[in-house]
């Protein structure tokens, strides 16, 4: 309700409202409007708090995937739908299966990054061509090589390139 807040709500409506052919509002307009958003946030953001609880009760207690729902709200309908999750597509590739939801856990901090590379290569037959830390990208193999990099520890680049601190065991 502070007006330099409520100037800058406006004037990005407004700015929102001009881009799309909207007509613009006034300062108390958008008091009204935002007085009537604030109530609904809140309200949805329970309901999907509650919901989201729900199924990390399921997750705890161990239950299996068809006990668990999807939900789909609409409170201005109002709309409660749910439905079963179904599983993810399980790839193959050689002998190995995996989904989206597959990783790889590799103790790797005193691996080189040639090494971590090997390691790929050998065991699943993959090339790897990027690794990255974060938003930092570690290693391309559309980039240039640089050995320097290649002898270093996987924990190593990671701190020194994606500029992180890196534990004993992460």
């Amino acid at each position: 309700d502070d007006d330099g807040h409520m100037e800058y709500v406006t004037a990005c409506s407004n700015l929102r409202a001009a881009n799309y052919g909207i007509p613009p509002a006034d300062q108390h307009q958008t008091k009204l409007i935002a007085g009537k958003i604030i109530p609904a946030i809140a309200t949805t953001t329970s309901l999907v708090t509650g919901l989201v609880c729900l199924e990390l009760y399921k997750l705890a207690q161990g239950k299996g995937m068809d006990q668990h729902k999807n939900g789909f709200v609409n409170l201005a309908l109002p709309f409660f739908g749910f439905s079963e999750p179904i599983p993810a597509p399980v790839r193959k590739y050689k002998d190995h299966e995996w989904t989206l939801w597959s990783f790889f856990d590799i103790d790797g901090q005193a691996m080189t990054l040639a090494q971590f590379l090997q390691h790929f290569q050998d065991e699943y037959d993959l090339e790897v061509t990027m690794v990255s830390c974060g938003v930092a990208m570690i290693h391309s193999s559309f980039g240039a090589v640089s050995q320097e990099k290649m002898k270093m520890t996987m924990k190593d680049l990671a701190e020194k390139v994606a500029k992180i601190a890196i534990g004993e065991k992460r």
